[in-house]
């Protein structure tokens, strides 16, 4: 996993910007708090996806209902949460992410080698979008899937991991 907010000081000033702080601690309830992973990600037209992390080249780009837990990867920092800010607009013609609501109160869920949950979603998903430049605050237990962009369009996302420091 990588940290680029600690090399590029435009994705640092967006990770400690007081509007996403501010959201951080209230969802947390804590005012430590530690970003320890950035990425950035990028949707080519009717491709795959690259990501910074060289473990996630066109990993979940397959299907919407292909659905996993960033906690599953770091099961450690379970209780963290995820911020992807939309770059550009993500909408469901550019392969924006879906997530099926109230997953993440069941906790980890069993899942194969390449972290795909296992079982069906009890609940209906629904798409993520988001207009370039807004932030979308999830818990790492939250099922979530990254459809492939069958659009001409890119979509280009930063990614960035947060939980309660020591």
């Amino acid at each position: 996993f990588q940290a680029y907010h600690a090399v590029d000081s435009m994705l640092y000033s967006v990770v400690a910007a007081n509007r996403t702080t501010e959201a951080l601690e209230q969802l947390l309830g804590s005012q430590n708090i530690v970003c320890h992973i950035s990425q950035f990600i990028e949707k080519t037209p009717a491709g795959g996806y690259e990501s910074t992390d060289s473990k996630s080249r066109g990993g979940f780009g397959s299907s919407r209902d292909v659905y996993h837990q960033d906690a599953s990867f770091n099961a450690i920092d379970a209780g963290s949460i995820v911020g992807w800010l939309a770059i550009e607009d993500a909408d469901e013609t550019n392969g924006c992410m879906w997530c099926v609501p109230g997953s993440h109160v069941g906790g980890l869920a069993e899942c194969d080698v390449n972290h795909r949950i296992l079982q069906q979603p009890s609940a209906t998903p629904v798409a993520l979008a988001a207009k370039a430049g807004q932030i979308i605050f999830m818990s790492d237990l939250l099922w979530h899937s990254s459809p492939l962009n069958p659009h001409r369009r890119r979509l280009s996302l930063s990614r960035a991991r947060s939980a309660d420091g020591p």
